[in-house]
């Protein structure tokens, strides 16, 4: 009989980020959000810079945040970028 090779992942699910904004705090599911962020970025590219970042930040608003600035929702996708590296870095 061949043994089954396992893989014990631990009891923590770390692909989380807990982001407060506008009063509203919420688990983001980093690897969700960065693959959001990259389908609209590769759709969008082309818009001029208002357009792209209206809806850059209705994209953040789809997580259930409220409506927010062009500059919040910059910083959603740098915290998303930052979690993300620092998670490939654990791998």
């Amino acid at each position: 009989m061949t043994t089954m090779p396992t893989a014990d992942l631990g009891d923590e699910d770390d692909g989380f980020l807990r982001v407060t904004m506008l009063g509203v705090s919420l688990p983001i599911d980093v690897w969700k959000a960065n693959n959001r962020i990259a389908d609209y970025h590769a759709a969008n590219k082309e818009k001029a810079g208002d357009l792209y970042m209206d809806g850059l930040a209705r994209l953040v608003e789809g997580f259930g945040f409220p409506p927010m600035s062009h500059r919040l929702a910059d910083r959603f996708v740098a915290a998303i970028k930052e979690r993300m590296e620092a998670l490939r870095g654990k791998a």
